[in-house]
């Protein structure tokens, strides 16, 4: 029911759509477990639902690795995802939900355009497709390009 609730929020009008469908289910509205239902949420969409356009964004971070470094570089990786995504969108004023679920082994950001709805998840895949001529190939790379498949 929750997975529910999200799924509509991501082709819904609005975030009190999101409040008052995860008040009723008795829901908090922490980021944790926004991520972990919006997680579930991709493999309930379905195929030929509109939806907004979503980025499942990560990477691991290696043993050893500096943590806080990794973040930075994590964050500036997906800044320049927006970026990319504000040229080629024709929207005016692109506006992006960003959601976060990274720890100390994993850096995980979730991204929702909530103003540039497509017709399928298979567009949304179209759509974050034509990015790649524009993004490093480390923004490129942290893009799981598998939640815009059936077999996901």
């Amino acid at each position: 029911i929750v997975a529910t609730s999200i799924c509509a929020y991501l082709v819904s009008k609005d975030m009190q759509s999101l409040c008052r469908l995860c008040k009723l289910k008795g829901v908090s509205l922490c980021t944790r477990t926004l991520m972990s239902t919006i997680d579930i949420c991709t493999k309930f969409c379905k195929m030929d639902a509109r939806v907004r356009c979503f980025f499942d964004l990560e990477f691991r971070i290696q043993d050893g690795q500096n943590v806080t470094e990794a973040f930075h570089n994590g964050n500036a990786l997906v800044d320049e995802i927006i970026s990319a995504l504000k040229l080629i969108s024709t929207e005016q004023s692109l506006s992006i939900m960003e959601l976060e679920s990274s720890t100390s082994e994993k850096f995980s950001r979730h991204l929702i355009a909530q103003n540039l709805v497509v017709n399928n998840t298979a567009a949304a895949g179209q759509l974050v497709a034509a990015l790649e001529p524009v993004l490093s190939p480390g923004a490129w790379a942290i893009i799981d390009k598998a939640v815009y498949t059936r077999n996901r």
